[in-house]
């Protein structure tokens, strides 16, 4: 994967050092885009935080494998309903 050199600077001169990263989930679609981004950015930075929180009423992707691989790799990914006691 490559990253814009804006990032690829911000990642290497410790820019986003103790930093918190989230990205928002909506569809489907989005974690098929976003997870390699993710991906790339927390192998290049380890002491990134990174949340994932999807915000779909429709669909929780809780059996999603890329998400489940998100998690394996310590990012937390949470769902809207886990902050609304729903489900």
């Amino acid at each position: 994967m490559i990253l814009s050199l804006e990032m690829q600077n911000i990642l290497h001169n410790n820019l986003l050092d103790k930093k918190k990263i989230l990205f928002l989930i909506r569809a489907y679609n989005d974690i098929d885009h976003i997870t390699p981004i993710i991906y790339k950015i927390n192998s290049l930075k380890k002491n990134i935080g990174i949340t994932v929180l999807i915000f779909n009423i429709e669909n929780d992707f809780y059996y999603d494998y890329r998400l489940k691989f998100l998690n394996k790799l310590n990012i937390q990914v949470l769902h809207i309903f886990d902050f609304l006691n729903v489900k």
